[in-house]
């Protein structure tokens, strides 16, 4: 996917892409049952995916829009599927086998009303449907919260740390 046109040589070569052309022959293999991550775009906002290859299915979550009733994307959005739908096609294509396109699918997410949030709400999205019993989904309503427990986690985490250097 890069401008001049060498992004698949690159991919296929260099030694910086191998963890990942490994990962995407696990995945189309199906020795991983799921992919999700966040990703960041155009360097201004995080949205989340998780890829279901059993259902042919990139689940994405974006803050900054809802989907429409046509299934729109974002343009932000847009970028990320295309990534990913390209990444996806070059792990399960082989030179006798070709793959469709995986179908698009929103994730629940609660919609941003500042500049800052997205990240946060990308990672909770993804922690809640990666382990629901233990994360809930943030709502519009209890955004304030999901910054304070966040907040109270890298401080809980920071004192662990701190802690059991002194010991030490």
């Amino acid at each position: 996917m890069q401008q001049d046109g060498n992004g698949l040589e690159r991919y296929r070569h260099d030694q910086t892409c191998q963890t990942l052309r490994q990962f995407g022959i696990e995945l189309a293999s199906g020795s991983v049952s799921q992919f999700g991550g966040i990703t960041h775009i155009n360097n201004n906002h995080w949205i989340a995916f998780l890829i279901s290859p059993v259902e042919s299915t990139i689940y994405v979550a974006d803050s900054l829009r809802q989907p429409t009733e046509d299934n729109g994307l974002s343009v932000a959005a847009r970028e990320a599927v295309d990534v990913l739908q390209w990444w996806l096609a070059t792990s399960y294509s082989s030179p006798n086998k070709s793959v469709l396109p995986f179908q698009i699918a929103w994730l629940p997410i609660a919609y941003q009303k500042d500049s800052i949030s997205c990240g946060l709400l990308a990672l909770n999205v993804l922690m809640h449907h990666l382990i629901p019993t233990k994360y809930s989904l943030c709502t519009n309503n209890n955004m304030v919260m999901l910054h304070v427990k966040f907040l109270t986690s890298i401080l809980d985490h920071h004192d662990k740390l701190v802690s059991g250097h002194v010991q030490q």
